[in-house]
């Protein structure tokens, strides 16, 4: 080989192996919501409605209409207490979440490597962080999203990933949540119903091609998928799902447990002692398996939770950050591992949410840094061998449960190379029985 081949070949698989590695900065993390660095922490996205400062701004899931110019905003803080340059790309996905084959200039108008200028400075507060805002920028199809937050200094290794969702009311449904027909199911489980109608929107086979997911309470390990509707209405342009094997059933569960942290001078509810110290500690309750059994309704923010104080401060930037001590009583589970979960760690069932048996005490329990606020959280019991997770376990499962429910239509047009979402509807089960 002569050295000008030499370079050649080796320019070549510089080239490939640069191709290689940009590739396979794109595929080596999940498109999950996930957390990837422990320094970040409160990681919110929603949809902005004329606030920045009201704490019930969180308790929308980040899903908007497109060009309605109600962006969607992110927010987060950095424990590590120093300006970092954060860069964020979006990314469109499937009807399923995987990467999909759309060039950026499809769905972006800017070029994608946004850069967030807007943070503030902790103030008063034992724990020092930095917390960050950033608009998500408008895109120009429906469908699923993921935003990939990454630090400048290494751009391929991701510190957040956050979904998002855009629709278009293409398609609309009449849906209602109702006791399951089966009576094995009357008392533990949900049953949603719903019709679909597409008025004149352009679809060769509306009962072929549309895709439906129902998510429950915001968590996407709660869905039900591939359901087929029984007949198709050409007149009506109404698609009529009628199910006779509990397709459309989903287990009830519980209400949430949660602790008022607000404060850390006055004890909220869930709170049996607070510890004042470098970093303040709460010491929550210990959950009962079953003790819930009698059930009894309560308001709870469906898995969600708020970030305020009673001080009557800006909490984004002023509410502290404490140690929170969980704890559920149970004998050593074999071959099981127990985690707690909320929308507060993006439901991840991850070694850092993982609970640790105390033998002395017969509990298990977990130790988690978090800032003031109100949170909906729930111990999830996953089988090492199968992997399969129980989210109601310790709770139960009762049909009187307030749930929430959203419906997502997909549709994938014969000229398009993606889904579109075309559809959303939310939907809450309090009051259900009262219609049957």
């Amino acid at each position: 080989m002569t050295p000008k081949m030499h370079t050649r070949h080796l320019l070549l698989s510089l080239l490939f192996m640069t191709f290689c590695i940009q590739k396979h900065g794109f595929s080596q993390y999940s498109t999950s919501n996930s957390v990837y660095q422990k320094d970040i922490k409160t990681v919110l996205l929603y949809p902005f409605a004329g606030s920045l400062t009201a704490p019930a701004r969180t308790l929308s899931p980040p899903i908007r209409q497109l060009n309605d110019n109600q962006p969607l905003i992110l927010e987060f803080d950095d424990l590590a207490a120093d300006y970092s340059q954060y860069h964020v790309k979006i990314k469109h996905c499937t009807a399923d979440w995987e990467f999909s084959v759309l060039n950026e200039i499809e769905y972006l108008d800017d070029f994608n490597d946004f850069i967030i200028n807007d943070y503030e400075v902790s103030q008063n507060t034992k724990t020092p962080y930095y917390h960050y805002i950033f608009k998500v920028p408008e895109v120009k199809i429906s469908g699923n999203y993921v935003l990939v937050v990454s630090k400048d200094s290494d751009r391929g290794e991701p510190v957040l990933v956050k979904r998002f969702m855009v629709y278009e009311p293409f398609a609309s449904t009449t849906t209602q949540v109702i006791r399951p027909q089966d009576s094995e199911y009357w008392r533990t489980h949900q049953q949603i119903d719903f019709e679909v109608s597409y008025g004149n929107y352009s679809v060769r086979s509306a009962r072929e091609e549309f895709k439906i997911v129902i998510r429950q309470n915001y968590q996407w390990s709660q869905t039900i998928k591939d359901l087929r509707p029984m007949t198709d209405n050409a007149s009506t342009r109404k698609l009529f799902f009628r199910f006779f094997n509990n397709e459309n059933v989903m287990l009830a569960g519980n209400e949430f447990n949660f602790f008022d942290g607000r404060s850390t001078y006055n004890r909220g509810l869930g709170i049996a002692e607070i510890e004042q110290g470098r970093t303040d500690t709460f010491w929550l309750n210990t959950q009962q398996k079953g003790s819930k059994v009698n059930f009894v309704e309560q308001r709870d923010y469906n898995g969600q939770f708020v970030i305020e104080n009673r001080q009557n401060q800006n909490p984004s930037f002023s509410n502290d950050y404490v140690w929170v001590n969980f704890s559920v009583a149970s004998p050593l589970l074999l071959d099981k591992e127990i985690y707690v979960v909320g929308e507060f760690n993006q439901w991840q069932l991850t070694e850092e949410n993982l609970l640790k048996f105390n033998s002395r005490e017969a509990i298990y329990e977990a130790r988690k840094l978090m800032k003031l606020g109100v949170y909906d959280y729930r111990f999830v019991v996953k089988d090492i061998i199968t992997n399969n997770a129980d989210y109601t376990y310790f709770s139960g499962n009762f049909t009187d449960t307030e749930n929430v429910y959203e419906l997502f239509i997909y549709h994938q047009p014969p000229t398009a190379r993606a889904e579109k979402l075309i559809g959303y509807q939310v939907v809450n089960s309090r009051g259900f029985q009262n219609r049957d």
